[in-house]
């Protein structure tokens, strides 16, 4: 890779990293990047169980009120792949 290559990985290392510094020390909630010279992978994985009902209502993309199926369905409508 050259040089201008790097550094667009490293910015966007940098920016994943701040975009989850939110999530860390959750109980239920975990992340992983990995920026190759080919892609770039971002894995969230939660665990609504694990959850407080503080973290659920304070994460925007989680709606507490639905159903774990009705969550998993948006995120995979929205291209995301749940396992």
């Amino acid at each position: 890779m050259d040089t201008q290559d790097d550094t667009t990985r490293d910015n966007l290392e940098s920016d994943v990293s701040s975009a989850f510094d939110s999530y860390k020390n959750r109980d239920g909630i975990s992340y992983s990047s990995d920026v190759t010279d080919n892609g770039f992978t971002v894995s969230l994985d939660v665990n609504f169980s694990k959850l407080s009902d503080e973290d659920k209502s304070s994460i925007s993309f989680i709606n507490s009120e639905k159903s774990f199926d009705e969550i998993k369905l948006e995120f995979e409508s929205d291209g995301f792949s749940c396992k």
